[in-house]
């Protein structure tokens, strides 16, 4: 309390000095003090503590000091106090600087008050500690390539400024900003790196370290650094696109980051894309319908829990709703829900699903050529349209390979004309079944390889005009089925098959055998629909047809047999060519038009083949031909080398087409039944037997060659027309008219025992 002033040589005991109203320098001596206060009046009036060596602490707008434009430390333990006002410092040079109109030189610490303190480094620097005081508190760096280092709990130094604390937001400026966390530090306010191409570096950190986009702690920040162990970088709560270039590394909305090994979204969309990176943490959707696209790498896919798992360069992934492939090989093995959408992307992929699940979305296999495997569960297939539909309720598309597990798969595919696989279904294990809804639009091949276990094919729908054709083998379990209409034709290629059912309502079915020797079964079916028939074949899988009108069966190549178990009934006709057809247990063919073709044996002496017939027809060559027919025949024969032995039970045989014989034929009807051969192309080699179990009716013999009559007796009329001489080798008793034409050859007929009743008219 003693000192000088201009004018007076000493003072003492005077606790508080006041200025005039012009210019009034206090300067204080190392050591002084004043107890009271310093007004220094109008004027520009300064304080000057440059001379104290201890501990200088001034305080802006308390007791001690008023009407002070300027202040001077000591430059080494001077701290000057703002007023608890809002405060704006700015630091110009060295320990200097403004704070409001009041100017300060040589104050290493500078100190807030208890309101907001904005601190500006302007060019200048400060060898001390910025300490923010109360309130809501700011440094601003200069404007050059800043260096921020945290240090500890919300307190660090940054370039041109020895220290920091009590600052709630760091500011940046227009050149580089570098915030560093040293390790067990933290900050918890706002970071600004304002202008140019700021980072946050929390590297040296060894616990663990969360940088939440969406805080509001980070403004105009480029790039983020984490420790690489226990890093975890949160997006912003917008779309976020995250790009994951390196391990580790990558960008989120155009913000650089590195060493973060978790890497999590939040509540809006967030699209990961592994763009050659890795991640050895976590990927985390957040919330939001977020998705994951896998590197243009062969990928594998492991999803473990819902909407969690790992892939190849992703060591887990969690909250993840979509799940992209890349355009090489993806292998997606789904264990557990997904809420979205699987795609496998481009190259050739595969999908498993492993158990019964979920996908709230689709599966889709994208470009490529792609497999689904299903589960091992009993699996209902629903292909509804083009390599699209569902299995269990999990919809798929552009998936062009079909795989069944374990159990007993059903592929149904829909009468939708576009609804195929274009590459190939397979069964697996289990009892396999292949439902196809044919309709006349379709046209496409279906590939189905049953698998293991009981596999089938079941046929359904309907058209006009269509044509069923079987085409059984080479190997064993091999059937190609085509359903052909006059404009569309659906192929299905069948492999791996033990049973086949086809109800589809068809004019004409065609069956043909393989290239070796065929055994053969035709026998009543037990499906449904019209005329069920079962058809078996050594070694092939074993058919029930039904809603057909026309049967045609070709043995194809080899030693072939037929054999007829019960009653094979159809509405129209029935062709078969084969070396062998016998009759078996109650066999009969039951049809309008029976056709044999390239025949060597029908039935047997001993047991001739049943029909019920109108019509019958065998061509091409055959050795022995033994019919029983229950009905009434019309016949065409053409070249029987061996026996030809036809019987009716009722009704007359007469022709259908020319009868050509060169071995025996024999012809044989009920009581009051006519033998009518009166095609005029016939010829016998031998003449004809005629019996009945009765008494014949008439008899009309048409015969290019010669011609020796049996014993007849006929409660009818007898016609014979010959190119050859006509004789008898028996007694003639006919009971009406008799007509014999033998052109211009002889006719002889001189049994004693003849009894002609009606008129004979004999030509030659």
């Amino acid at each position: 309390n003693a000192g000088s002033v201009t004018g007076i040589s000493s003072f003492s005991n005077i606790e508080n000095l006041v200025g005039s109203s012009g210019t009034d320098n206090f300067v204080f001596a190392d050591g002084s003090s004043i107890s009271g206060s310093v007004d220094g009046g109008a004027g520009t009036d300064a304080v000057n503590q440059a001379a104290q060596t201890g501990i200088v602490n001034i305080t802006l707008g308390g007791s001690g000091y008023s009407n002070i434009e300027d202040f001077t430390g000591n430059g080494t333990n001077s701290t000057l106090i703002g007023d608890n006002i809002v405060n704006t410092w700015s630091i110009n040079g060295l320990d200097t600087g403004t704070v409001g109109p009041v100017s300060f030189t040589n104050f290493s610490n500078l100190q807030g008050g208890s309101n907001n303190d904005s601190f500006v480094i302007n060019s200048g620097s400060l060898s001390g500690q910025i300490n923010g005081g109360a309130g809501n508190d700011l440094i601003q760096a200069n404007n050059i390539a800043n260096t921020w280092n945290i240090t500890g709990a919300d307190v660090g130094d940054v370039t041109g400024v020895g220290s920091f604390a009590g600052i709630e937001t760091l500011v940046g400026n227009a050149s580089t900003d570098l915030f560093i966390f040293a390790d067990g530090s933290s900050f918890s306010g706002i970071m600004d790196g304002a202008g140019g191409t700021d980072t946050v570096d929390y590297s040296s950190q060894t616990g663990a370290v969360i940088a939440a986009l969406a805080s509001g702690q980070y403004q105009n920040i480029e790039s983020f650094v984490g420790n690489n162990v226990d890093s975890t970088l949160v997006g912003d709560n917008v779309v976020n696109d995250w790009f994951i270039t390196a391990a580790n590394a990558g960008t989120v909305n155009g913000i650089n980051f590195s060493g973060f090994n978790n890497v999590t979204g939040n509540a809006s969309v967030d699209t990961f894309t592994i763009a050659t990176g890795s991640i050895t943490g976590t990927i985390n959707g957040g919330t939001g319908n977020d998705t994951l696209q896998a590197d243009n790498t062969n990928n594998i896919w492991n999803v473990l829990s819902p909407d969690a798992g790992n892939l190849t360069n992703v060591n887990d992934f969690q909250n993840i709703d979509n799940l992209l492939g890349g355009n090489a090989v993806d292998t997606f093995n789904i264990a557990a829900n997904v809420s979205g959408n699987i795609d496998s992307g481009g190259g050739d992929d595969i999908i498993n699903i492993n158990g019964p699940l979920t996908v709230g979305g689709s599966v889709s296999g994208n470009s490529g050529a792609d497999i689904l495997n299903g589960p091992t569960q009993n699996s209902n297939w629903v292909i509804s349209g083009a390599d699209s539909g569902s299995v269990n309720g999990i919809a798929f598309t552009q998936t062009e390979t079909l795989v069944g597990n374990t159990g007993n798969d059903i592929f149904t595919i829909t009468n939708n004309a576009v609804a195929n696989i274009s590459g190939s279904i397979n069964g697996g294990a289990g009892d396999d079944d292949l439902q196809v809804d044919y309709i006349a639009a379709s046209t496409r091949t279906i590939v189905f390889d049953g698998g293991t276990g009981t596999d089938s094919i079941t046929l359904t729908g309907s058209g006009t005009g269509l044509t069923n054709s079987y085409i059984f083998g080479p190997a064993n379990d091999q059937v190609a089925i085509t359903t052909a209409s006059s404009t569309n034709t659906q192929l299905v290629n069948g492999t791996g098959i033990e049973n086949i059912s086809d109800t589809l309502s068809a004019d004409n079915i065609s069956l043909t055998g393989s290239s070796g020797d065929d055994a053969m079964v035709l026998s009543p079916g037990s499906i449904a629909g019209a005329q069920p028939v079962s058809f078996q074949m050594s070694g092939m899988p074993s058919l029930q047809f039904s809603n057909k009108s026309n049967l045609a069966l070709d043995a194809g190549l080899g030693n072939d047999t037929v054999q007829i178990n019960g009653a094979v009934q159809l509405a129209g006709n029935i062709t078969i060519a084969a070396e062998t057809i016998s009759e078996g247990a109650g066999g009969v063919l039951v049809a309008d038009t029976l056709t044999f073709n390239q025949a060597t044996t029908i039935g047997t002496s001993g047991l001739a083949l049943a029909t019920s017939v109108n019509t019958l027809q065998i061509n091409g060559p055959t050795v022995d031909a033994y019919i029983n027919e229950a009905n009434g025949l019309a016949i065409a024969v053409d070249n029987v080398t061996g026996v030809l032995d036809i019987s009716t039970g009722s009704g007359d045989i007469t022709s259908a087409g020319s009868v050509i014989v060169t071995g025996t034929s024999a012809f044989s009807v009920g009581n009051g039944g006519s033998i009518m051969l009166d095609d005029a192309s016939n010829q016998f080699a031998g003449t004809p037997a005629f019996s009945s179990t009765g008494i014949i009716n008439n008899v009309w013999l048409t015969d290019n060659s010669t011609v020796d009559l049996p014993t007849l007796t006929l409660n009818g009329n007898l016609t014979v027309i010959s190119t050859g001489t006509v004789a008898q080798a028996g007694a003639l008793t006919i009971q009406g008219t008799t007509n014999i034409n033998a052109g211009a050859n002889n006719i002889t007929l001189n049994n004693a025992a003849n009894d002609f009743i009606g008129d004979v008219t004999l030509q030659n």
